[in-house]
Order: structure tokens, then sequence, then C-alpha cells
């Protein structure tokens, strides 16, 4: 959807909702003071999570249901994590889809059937749902849903990652 509100203003359009207030304004607002923080442009968030991951002291748990991750943030946030590991922080990483995971991934990660949601568990007081970036797909038994609005929420405070 922010993709789509960008989209739209780049180009002259504001798209309004009720009381002619513009749409961004409205999506900007949804993260809660204190609560989820909604994120659907991964510049906004990157910076963010770059800094949770290195003051991580105890453990990091990743789940990634698909291993084609955007490419484009892929190396750097592998990068943080290899970080991590080598000042002691324990990585976790599995994934349902081990062989189109890049090269760099494979190093911290084992294959699994069980990798549901893309999350990015840290020290059991942050988690990010939809992160890192990649084409996710949720399975219902045989049927599967295309996310097609990337959106990364992240939450932080304790029992976070019950």
């Amino acid at each position: 959807m922010y993709s789509l509100i960008r989209y739209l203003n780049e180009r002259g359009n504001v798209v309004r909702y009720r009381d002619g207030n513009a749409l961004g304004k409205l999506v900007n607002e949804l993260s809660l003071t204190g609560g989820p923080q909604f994120y659907f442009d991964k510049t906004k968030y990157l910076s963010l999570l770059k800094n949770d991951i290195e003051k991580a002291r105890g453990k990091i748990v990743i789940s990634l249901p698909s291993g084609k991750l955007d490419p484009e943030y892929a190396q750097d946030i592998c990068s943080w994590l290899e970080k991590a590991k080598a000042s002691g922080v324990r990585v976790l990483v599995k994934s349902n889809d081990y062989a189109s995971l890049p090269s760099e991934w494979k190093m911290l990660t084992w294959g699994t059937e069980n990798a549901t949601f893309p999350i990015i568990m840290i020290d059991d007081r942050i988690t990010w749902y939809g992160v890192p970036s990649a084409p996710w797909e949720f399975k219902d038994g045989n049927t599967g849903y295309v996310a097609v609005c990337q959106i990364a929420i992240r939450i932080s405070g304790e029992h976070t990652a019950e």
C-alpha cells in the first residue's frame, strides 16, 4: 500500500480518505505509541534493524519461509548477523527453502519445514515480522497466498517473543 501511495504522490496524485485527509498520513499513523511499529518502506526500518542486531547480547532467532531474499538488503543483514555471531551472540536461522538462499546465508542457516512466518527475534525482547524482505507466500493446506504488500512490524518489550 505504501508503495502505491508513494507512486501516486510522485506523479502529483494525492489519495484522500474520510474528512479530506491524505491516505499516506493515515498509513503513517497506523503505528501506535508504545505498541507495534509498522514500516512500509525498507529504507525507513533498516537502520533500526541494524541497531537492534548490534545491541543483541544473547540470541537472535530467524525464521525464513522463502530463501529468495531481497538481494538489495540480504547481504547487509547477513553481515550484521555474522558480526553479532562473532561477538558471542547465538544466531539461529531456519528456512523452508535452504537451496534458494544466498550462499552467505547458508553458513548461518539450516533447512526445515516449519518456518511459517518471516520473523527475527532478538534477545526475546524485540520481534520483527516480515523481515528480511522476500516474496513471501503463506500456505494453508494446498493453497498458497502471496504477500503483495511488504510490511515490516517491530514489537519490543517483555514477552514479545513468546
